[in-house]
């Protein structure tokens, strides 16, 4: 019997290769680094493609790797791990992506539905598997699936009732060649609808897709909710979700004939996912933000922008091809920023307007901020980078961040 090949061991490998042995069906692991399970082999050695039926590629994978191509010339079948699972899944699902906001509204529209008793899970990128929802599927839930631009490259089979794209900026630079192509791999979700589903978006981010998205395809959110007599602006800032956002979510709830009522109500009661605009702590009437999701330019224009008071910016992190000079334009918000990572020298280089300042630890950086922040000024960590030349992830740059504050506090409190 041929077996799967799973190339990648991360989030997503672990759970499919769980799945697999669930099933008792035969497959191999294929990864860079050394695994001890007993299916493990190095993605660097020699396969006899004639043993494989598929591969199921991680969304990390670059779609060049040397495995993947010659697996192409042995005409083996790759999928990604969302397309294997959509194959077994019934259920109403909409896909959901973007640059920012994609995991906020993938949550907050799980949280509206179950809060109007409809069933609803959140899925994809925003941490937890399809695969490993195949373990317990009820064909009643609706999947709201958060889809990255990884996952996108892969997919062609039509399985979405409706799609969303909430916004695009320059992401990814690292691993596509320019941003059309980074567009393009965004505008695969169009390929994964239904004949008669509909893809969301405003006319702004419309037309960064224009060319690349038929126009009959698209709903228009400001079309749909021009009758909602709904003040977007002041629920957002009840809140604290975008208001774009929020016009997303109710423009998908119209529907599911969802009342206004209920949408107001799970908008006030959403909890939103951590180290998005996160308020630490205050120390000595400097307060303190975690914003450690904020992986690109735009995420850092976004969260300078919700802030009315003057700020020491956090920044840096492994380089991914952005060009910083757009810190700039904070001059008259931001007063220093605090550089870190790979992309420190970068930042002092390329930004003149505002005084930069190096440090090589989270620790150090907060020290430096502390110190150079007056009071009432805010401290905001909005990196503007992925993490991984310090941290495992971004939620671990966020949690060293906070565990900074804390002995910084711890500190403080000692020498007052």
């Amino acid at each position: 019997m041929k077996k799967t090949l799973i190339l990648g061991f991360g989030i997503t490998g672990k759970s499919v290769a769980a799945y697999f042995e669930s099933q008792n069906l035969p497959f191999l692991v294929a990864d860079k680094k050394s695994i001890n399970i007993p299916q493990a082999i190095r993605d660097d050695v020699d396969i006899d493609f004639d043993e494989i039926e598929k591969i199921i590629v991680s969304p990390g994978i670059n779609l060049t790797h040397p495995l993947l191509i010659k697996a192409k010339k042995a005409d083996v079948k790759i999928y990604s791990e969302i397309e294997f699972a959509v194959s077994q899944l019934i259920n109403p699902m909409i896909g959901i992506t973007g640059t920012n906001g994609k995991t906020t509204l993938t949550l907050l529209l799980t949280h509206l539905f179950n809060r109007a008793n409809i069933p609803a899970k959140a899925l994809g990128n925003v941490g937890i598997s399809l695969t490993t929802y195949l373990s317990n599927i009820r064909n009643d839930d609706v999947l709201f699936i958060e889809l990255s631009s990884f996952q996108l490259e892969l997919l062609t089979k039509p399985f979405l009732d409706m799609a969303v794209i909430t916004n695009l900026s320059d992401d990814h630079l690292d691993r596509y060649q320019n941003l059309h192509e980074y567009i393009q791999a965004k505008a695969n979700i169009q390929y994964c609808l239904k004949d008669s589903g509909k893809l969301i978006m405003d006319e702004a981010t419309y037309e960064i897709f224009s060319k690349d998205v038929p126009k009959k395809r698209v709903l228009f959110v400001n079309e749909s909710i021009a009758n909602a007599h709904l003040d977007f602006k002041e629920l957002s800032q009840k809140s604290l979700i975008g208001q774009s956002l929020l016009e997303i979510a109710y423009c998908v709830s119209l529907f599911y004939d969802l009342s206004k009522e209920v949408f107001i109500s799970a908008v006030l009661t959403f909890k939103k996912p951590r180290h998005r605009l996160e308020y630490v702590d205050t120390i000595q009437s400097k307060a303190f933000y975690n914003d450690s999701k904020a992986t690109n330019i735009a995420s850092v224009v976004y969260a300078v922008s919700q802030i009315d008071k003057k700020i020491v910016l956090i920044a840096g992190g492994e380089d991914k091809k952005f060009d910083f000079t757009t810190f700039n334009l904070f001059k008259d918000k931001v007063t220093y920023i605090i550089a870190i990572g790979k992309t420190a020298k970068k930042i002092a280089s390329q930004v003149n307007a505002i005084p930069v300042i190096e440090e090589e630890t989270m620790q150090s950086a907060i020290s430096k901020a502390f110190e150079m922040a007056k009071i009432n000024e805010i401290i905001l960590l909005s990196p503007g980078c992925s993490s991984y030349d310090m941290f495992n992830n971004y939620e671990h740059r966020g949690e060293s961040f906070c565990e900074a504050v804390r002995q910084l506090k711890h500190e403080v409190q000692n020498n007052g």
